[in-house]
């Protein structure tokens, strides 16, 4: 999946958390933010409330909406 397509992905579903397995990935970067300042965050593994599952979350998580006026509609997701 190419860069973009990613960040939309991100944008459009603003994650409350990520897959623990993630954590046994070696990524060399995970961009939750425009303005983040490091490539990769230090992550925390939680439990879902919802499932009981093991999650990974950060200071960045849940997303919260992201908007600009110069987007116009282009990434509003009912919820």
């Amino acid at each position: 999946m190419d860069d973009l397509l990613m960040q939309m992905w991100v944008l459009l579903y603003r994650l409350h958390h990520l897959p623990v397995e993630l954590g046994q990935c070696n990524l060399k970067a995970i961009w939750l933010s425009e303005n983040q300042t490091q490539s990769m965050l230090k992550f925390q593994e939680d439990v879902d409330e919802q499932t009981g599952r093991a999650v990974l979350t950060c200071f960045l998580l849940p997303q919260q909406a992201y908007h600009t006026e110069s987007m116009g509609n282009t990434f509003i997701h009912p919820r």
